[in-house]
């Protein structure tokens, strides 16, 4: 939410209905910030998916899904992943104070 990522790595394409259409972020709390439900923190736009052919493509673009290198759930052999290019993002005013 921080602005440095620009692309959503998944393992499936985006689904075309929901290509140029708002589409809620939902933040939800895990394990250690059991404090809240889940609630709406903003508003996504995707514009396209984007498959990466090579392990060395999807190393190289690093800079915008900001997935490290080392994450367990990363890549199964041979089955590389796709991107959803964001369009527009509008975040909610900022969290109270004791939500964070």
């Amino acid at each position: 939410m921080s602005g440095e990522k620009t692309v959503e790595t998944r393992g499936y394409p985006l689904p075309a209905k929901y290509a140029g259409k708002p589409l809620a972020i939902i933040e939800t709390p895990g394990p250690t910030k059991p404090r809240f439900k889940a609630r709406i923190v903003g508003v996504i736009t995707f514009s396209h998916s984007m498959q990466y052919k090579t392990y060395a493509e999807w190393d190289a673009d690093r800079g915008r899904h900001r997935v490290p290198a080392n994450d367990p759930a990363l890549l199964n052999p041979g089955k590389f992943l796709l991107t959803h290019h964001f369009d527009a993002v509008l975040l909610k005013s900022a969290r109270r104070a004791s939500d964070q």
